[in-house]
């Protein structure tokens, strides 16, 4: 069953784009690109379920936020949206518009290729299993999460999920059935297999990230013939934050020749 997820309306002149964030994010994430791209459309970013602010639920499948995106649209009545996926919201975008074409003027992936992933968070999912209720500060959480994941960028991204309610820190987002849909399955369950999508896409890959390979290229073709594949050089998984201004200007260009 479809839920009606948070979302941060951030105006803007031009056609509607809709920003997903990819597992372990949020809105928040996105806020600085959302503002950047306001002189070219109509920025929505949102918390996908068991995410930020956005309810919490028991299943966590590529289909369910599908499902909840193609509810929002339909809840606000808005017509020919360009979406936005980083990651797994990529994978939720791809199958989006594989499986309701009608439904997209556009489609805009990042750093995914439309097809299965084996888990691999482990790490992760070990960081955020942390009981920090009894910790005093951030850095101390940070101090101790060195010694899961030693990567100071992911744990920052991971720490961002942290709120402090009376004084006592926990995690927003649904660690439990994250970990078992992400851990179990793995991401890419629901691209379907027969679907084609003839509208315009564009896919942006990092230059220093493995998650979409050369080989995966005749795949996205395959499923998405009018893709157009950007590279930014030098840039990893979370190109948006370290190179956010050739990220949006990616963007605004592909937006500007929608017209």
């Amino acid at each position: 069953m479809p839920v009606l997820m948070q979302h941060n309306d951030h105006g803007g002149e031009g056609p509607p784009l809709l920003i997903f964030h990819g597992l372990f994010g949020s809105a928040r994430n996105w806020t600085s690109i959302a503002k950047e791209l306001t002189d070219c459309a109509h920025v929505y970013t949102f918390d996908f379920r068991n995410h930020g602010d956005s309810p919490h639920t028991d299943s966590h499948t590529i289909q369910d936020l599908g499902d909840d995106i193609l509810y929002w649209i339909a809840e606000h009545k808005i017509q020919e949206p360009i979406l936005l996926g980083h990651s797994m919201g990529g994978m939720a975008v791809a199958a989006t518009a594989l499986g309701h074409p009608e439904d997209i003027r556009a489609a805009i992936i990042v750093d995914i290729a439309p097809r299965h992933y084996a888990p691999h968070h482990q790490k992760e999912f070990a960081a955020l299993k942390m009981d920090v209720s009894g910790y005093a500060s951030r850095g101390a959480i940070d101090a101790a999460m060195q010694n899961i994941h030693p990567d100071a960028m992911v744990r920052q991204f991971l720490q961002m999920n942290l709120e402090r309610t009376d004084g006592t820190y926990e995690w927003k987002i649904n660690v439990p059935v994250l970990e078992a849909a992400v851990m179990g399955a793995g991401i890419g369950d629901s691209i379907p297999e027969e679907g084609v999508f003839e509208g315009a896409t564009l896919f942006i890959t990092g230059g220093d990230s493995d998650y979409v390979q050369a080989e995966d290229h005749t795949l996205i073709m395959r499923y998405f013939p009018r893709a157009d594949i950007k590279t930014i050089i030098g840039a990893g998984h979370w190109m948006h934050y370290t190179h956010a201004n050739a990220f949006a200007q990616i963007v605004r260009r592909f937006i500007a020749g929608l017209d």
